[in-house]
């Protein structure tokens, strides 16, 4: 074991390469040694299990023999608590230093792939769907939570298919031309699109678009999947070279779900089941609070779909007359998120403490929260993509957001907007003295001579 300490140390980010230079190689080596053979015993024993249900036709047959179970007598949950612990990406140690402890202590049949049998099955109450999946090889496993990460993503033939249209459409579109967001499923129903549950799909991440059905693959929410999510998420943040599909799923889910109405219509369908305990949070909440401060690129999994949603509820709006427009506000996109608060404020604070400065952030704020004064007019601008809303519900309510930061701010009258706001006015009042010159007219003409 302590020949291994230096690809051991050499494993973890600097931040706990210093937790473990505080350690000889001595402490070290007998840490993970102890670590390393609880979860050994976890894997093979889980393994055995897997074994066992296979050879009894899938029957659950493994309560009547876990000896373990003798030592928690009185704490029954107490291995659902430690199943979770295991995925949390602080708790990982390298997968390597198991398979060495394998080669040590195994029987001579004894295949590697033991491992991640029984990792799979370890992890099995715990997954977001029961799939059917492709075999995963031991090299390709770095630690247990990238383990159960592999056994939940996109196969890779299904990556590789989203990578091809991705970037075939990336040679179309600039990046930031592409959509980032998605209208909620009460808008999205109501413009006609139908929501199904998708059935055997590859991944719970797998999903799909086609002639105006959303099919998404059934998650049951409960107490586990918060700290789940938010693991599988860190690992996508965390690790290089990997694609954040599970990032990109929680963005989509989060525009989906922004409402009690819109968590009904999903679970209505199939879609979303909620086991989630009422007194710790709102359900519909679930994707905004693991989304604040994730980071996701636009040229991802779904972008295609997204762009074909949004398509078809244009095209549809079109149809019925929606969009009949006189004057046509161009705002550019703008996404609000956990960290633009304070960015907001720190560049208006420069602005008025700045000489010589043009106060231009300081007008665009003053100018978006003359738009935004409801929770109306937050839908709105975010129906047509001008605000993407992904801030934590929790810890403010998003359309008071400019409110908030133009408290007590100074603007030139004689500002970069003055113009566009003076025309619009113009537009508003010739409008509006139209349509009393309408009603008079009417109302006269209906009056008996």
């Amino acid at each position: 074991m302590k020949r291994l300490v230096p690809r051991i140390r050499a494993s973890y980010s600097e931040e706990m390469s210093k937790s473990l230079g505080a350690r000889s190689d001595n402490e070290v080596a007998e840490m993970m040694l102890k670590d390393g053979c609880f979860i050994l015993h976890r894997l093979l024993k889980y393994a055995r299990c897997a074994k066992m249900e296979e050879a009894d036709d899938g029957n659950d047959r493994f309560g009547e023999d876990d000896e373990d179970w003798t030592q928690v007598y009185g704490r029954c949950f107490i291995w659902q608590f430690v199943t979770g612990d295991l995925l949390l990406l602080e708790n990982q140690i390298p997968f390597f230093l198991i398979r060495e402890l394998f080669q040590q202590l195994r029987n001579e049949d004894e295949p590697e792939e033991l491992l991640v049998t029984g990792g799979l099955r370890l992890f099995w109450s715990l997954r977001p769907q029961m799939l059917h999946r492709l075999p995963i090889a031991c090299d390709d496993v770095h630690h247990l939570l990238h383990l159960f990460y592999l056994s939940v993503g996109l196969p890779a033939t299904d990556r590789k298919q989203q990578q091809q249209h991705s970037h075939r459409r990336r040679s179309d579109e600039l990046l930031s031309e592409l959509p980032q967001w998605i209208p909620c499923a009460k808008e999205l129903e109501e413009a006609g699109v139908r929501f199904r549950k998708r059935k055997n799909a590859t991944s719970f991440l797998d999903v799909k678009f086609a002639r105006g059905v959303l099919e998404i693959p059934q998650l049951e929410l409960n107490d586990s999947s918060e700290p789940l999510f938010r693991n599988l998420i860190a690992f996508e943040q965390t690790y290089p070279h990997t694609a954040r599909d599970v990032s990109t799923y929680a963005v989509f889910m989060n525009c989906l779900v922004t409402s009690e109405e819109d968590m009904r219509i999903l679970d209505l369908h199939g879609i979303l089941v909620n086991h989630l305990n009422h007194r710790r949070c709102l359900p519909w909440r679930f994707f905004s609070d693991i989304v604040a401060q994730v980071h996701w690129s636009t040229d991802n999994y779904l972008v295609n779909l997204m762009s074909a949603v949004n398509s078809l509820r244009s095209r549809r709006a079109c149809s019925r007359g929606e969009h009949t427009v006189f004057l046509v506000l161009e705002i550019p996109q703008l996404e609000l998120n956990d960290s633009s608060e304070p960015l907001f404020r720190n560049l208006i604070a420069f602005e008025q403490t700045y000489p010589h400065t043009a106060r231009d952030v300081s007008t665009y704020a003053v100018f978006m929260n003359c738009l935004v004064t409801s929770e109306e007019d937050m839908r709105i601008l975010d129906l047509h993509g001008i605000l993407v809303n992904h801030l934590n519900h929790r810890r403010c309510l998003p359309w008071r957001f400019f409110s908030d930061i133009v408290a007590q701010v100074h603007w030139s009258t004689d500002n970069y907007l003055v113009n566009l706001m003076s025309a619009v006015n113009r537009y508003r009042d010739r409008r509006r003295h139209k349509w009393r010159a309408a009603l008079v007219r009417a109302t006269t003409s209906a009056t008996p001579g």
